[in-house]
Order: structure tokens, then C-alpha cells, then sequence
């Protein structure tokens, strides 16, 4: 609004314009769980190289200019005081997060490591394999009870009150070398035609978001050049205000 001219010489000078806030987060608390794996316990896993490069890179940000409360964020890497072991991946969300977020919250998960394939022996997926999540405890022989399935993983976040969840994974399923994935001891054959069924069942819940690095039968490319994986790269460069 144009400022009028003064009626008298004795007015006073106009008031800078105040910078405007930042807009106001949505109502409620923000919080996160960050996972990075790269050094697996079993040998037949091959290891990553920036995955907890990664989840450490987004922990910075987030505690700094995301604005989230130091305690209100899980951080568990390779380096961190709690190993991202399939326990405590399961505290992290199923235990942490249920008995922190309120309705009105906003919850952040990223998970940055291997996801790996098996053949679905219930015969439900259309094709034909089951998804997991590898923690650093995860037994290419026994993934189910030693991995995170992405069934499982709805369940869980089927537990957290909040209505407004976004879920960042920078691993893939394919099991092609090369990427954050590999292939299971039961399930040899590399899955070509992995479909995304399993993110579509995931994202079914009320404000949930899904933003995964690749297409289920892509990979999830590590970049020496970037130090980091490609997707979580440009992650931090879009949340940084760098694109």
C-alpha cells in the first residue's frame, strides 16, 4: 500500500518495511527418523559407501535449517550411538514415533541402504516377490525374520497418529549389482519386472507421501563424484534452496 504524503513538515520520517516471517509450519511438531547403513554384519552383503553420508546430511539440515527439535529426531548409522539394527529400527518407528507424534504432527522418515527381493511364498504379490528394508543386522538367508518388510512397514506406520507423514527411501529392489540393492540367497534370479504394487498399499493411509529413488526395477545409483547417493544428493540441494 503506497505510504500518502505527509500533511505537516513536524510528521515523522515512514518506518522501514519490516521483513516479512517465514511462513508458519503447519500446526503441531515435526518429527524424524533418519537411517543410513553402509557396513553390513554379514559378509554376503555388499557394502554401501554413502548411505550414512546421507542420513547424516539430512540429520544436519534438519536440526538446523529444517527447524527440527535436536530430540524430537532419531538418528541411527553405522557411527551413531544406536546401530540401525533391525531393533532398533523398529523402536525408531514403531515404538518412538507412536508415543511422540499426535494427530496434528508432521512425521519425516528417510532410510537410506540396501532393499533387497525374495519370492513371495504367499503367492499375493503380482511379481511374484517380497520386499525388504536391510538393516545392519540382516541375514541374506533369513529375511524375514531378519529384515524389514515393506508389509510390515505399513503396519507400522499404520501405529503413528500423525496425519501428515512423508517416507524418503533411497535403496531399490531389483537386486541388479550396482545399486542399493542386492539378491537374496533364496531368490538368485535378478528380479526384472519388480513392480510398485508394495508403495502403493504403503502410501493407501491419510496423508501419507512416498518419494522412493527409483522406479521398483531401477537402481539406486551411489556417485563418487557427488559423495553421495544420486537421489538423496539432490534432495539436500532442493531442501537447501539449491535448484
Amino acid at each position: 500500500i503506497p505510504l500518502r504524503r505527509a500533511k505537516a513538515a513536524a510528521a515523522p520520517p515512514p518506518l522501514a518495511p519490516a521483513v516479512p516471517p517465514p511462513p508458519a509450519p503447519p500446526g503441531g511438531a515435526r518429527w524424524a527418523v533418519v537411517i543410513g547403513v553402509d557396513r553390513y554384519e554379514s559378509r554376503q552383503v555388499p557394502p554401501l559407501r554413502y548411505s550414512v553420508r546421507d542420513a547424516e546430511a539430512l540429520h544436519e539440515f534438519l536440526v538446523g535449517p529444517g527447524g527440527f527439535k535436536g530430540d524430537h529426531v532419531v538418528l541411527l548409522t553405522d557411527r551413531s550411538e544406536r546401530k540401525p539394527t533391525l531393533r532398533n529400527i523398529k523402536w525408531a518407528l514403531g515404538t518412538f514415533l507412536t508415543r511422540s507424534a499426535k494427530k496434528d504432527d508432521t512425521v519425516l522418515v528417510f532410510f537410506a541402504g540396501h532393499g533387497v527381493p525374495e519370492v513371495d511364498p504367499r503367492g499375493v504379490e503380482r511379481d511374484g516377490l517380497s520386499k525388504y528394508l536391510a538393516p545392519a543386522d540382516v541375514d541374506p538367508d533369513d529375511l524375514y525374520s531378519t529384515g524389514l518388510p515393506m508389509d510390515e512397514l505399513q503396519t507400522i506406520f499404520q501405529r503413528i497418529e500423525a496425519e501428515r507423514m512423508v517416507v524418503l527411501l533411497d535403496a531399490c529392489y531389483s537386486g541388479t549389482a550396482g545399486g542399493r540393492t542386492f539378491t537374496s540367497l533364496k531368490a538368485r534370479t535378478r528380479a526384472a519386472h519388480v513392480d510398485d504394487l508394495f508403495l502403493e498399499r504403503l502410501a493407501r493411509s491419510k496423508g501419507r507421501a512416498i518419494v522412493t529413488a527409483s522406479r521398483p526395477s531401477e537402481l539406486s545409483l551411489e556417485v563418487p563424484e557427488l559423495g553421495h547417493g544420486l537421489f538423496t544428493y539432490y534432495l539436500l540441494q532442493g531442501l537447501r534452496g539449491d535448484l
